[in-house]
């Protein structure tokens, strides 16, 4: 114990709980009678909390479902595409709706590049000027020494 925690009395020591202990008085504990395998079995205890040993039901790999990813492949569209979507939806009035399912473009891409059209339009309109984000990595610094 700490000596800072106890004080010494004439009959006895105080720990820092207040407890008082003489140096007669001796507690016999259960490991030291019985002996310190019977208080804790560290192989039982790992044998009941092993993730690989407890019971559960074997299942075939073959049955377990995958889930796949939301997302799908990434379609990377010709710039011929994207001039004929944007000369049918901006100069020809189509919809679009109509000139994604021409184009062979997912509508939801469609869609994205109107409303960000839009956004931008809106954006000049009102005096907001935005540089595009720049997209990939930084390159490396390259010291020409």
């Amino acid at each position: 114990m700490d000596s800072r925690l106890q004080k010494q009395l004439s009959d006895g020591d105080i720990d820092a709980n207040g407890n008082r202990l003489n140096e007669n008085d001796h507690v016999t504990l259960e490991c030291e009678s019985v002996g310190l395998k019977y208080c804790f079995s560290f192989s039982d205890y790992k044998r009941m909390n092993n993730p690989n040993t407890s019971e559960k039901e074997d299942v075939d790999d073959d049955k377990i479902e995958v889930s796949e990813t939301s997302r799908g492949k990434y379609n990377h569209y010709s710039e011929s595409q994207k001039e004929r979507f944007w000369q049918m939806v901006g100069k020809e009035g189509c919809s679009v709706y109509r000139a994604a399912l021409l184009n062979g473009i997912k509508l939801q891409t469609a869609y994205t590049w109107k409303n960000n059209w839009n956004r931008q339009v809106i954006e000049e309109l009102n005096g907001i000027y935005r540089t595009p984000k720049k997209r990939g990595r930084k390159p490396k610094n390259v010291d020409s020494t």
